[in-house]
């Protein structure tokens, strides 16, 4: 029996490690594609809104350029840390490489109306907004 604990416990690890950016600590892009594919369907299927938001993070290329990679590293996992506790448990908080090779950030915002992705945004944006990085 606790070895099939342990089995349990390994496979739950490996599956975090497939779908979780160890940088940022948010999902990643397999784990978007997912999420993408059920919500769809249960779109479909119930006729509930999902909302989609793709946020760039402006001049991070000057970041790693003026200040170095270790710096990009912090800002990058800061931001991972300030999206995570402003979206509901419910919705899907994913880092990706954007154009270049430059990060992008998607969430999907499950079950949701126009205004009420709106709110969420304006507080998402506002709490990384007022955030500052120190260099390392």
């Amino acid at each position: 029996m606790e070895e099939i604990g342990l089995l349990r416990e390994r496979c739950r690890r490996l599956e975090e490690i497939s779908f979780v950016d160890a940088l940022t600590g948010l999902y990643n892009f397999r784990y978007l594609q997912k999420s993408l594919t059920i919500e769809m369907e249960r779109t479909r299927r119930t006729k509930l809104p999902t909302g989609l938001v793709m946020i760039d993070l402006d001049h991070f290329k000057n970041v790693n350029t003026r200040y170095g990679h270790e710096c990009g590293n912090v800002v990058l996992t800061q931001f991972g840390k300030v999206l995570r506790e402003n979206v509901r448990v419910m919705d899907v908080p994913c880092a990706a490489m954007g154009a270049k090779n430059l990060p992008s950030f998607v969430t999907a915002l499950l079950s949701e109306s126009l205004w009420q992705s709106r709110s969420g945004c304006r507080k998402s944006f506002a709490a990384i907004s007022s955030r500052s990085v120190r260099r390392p």
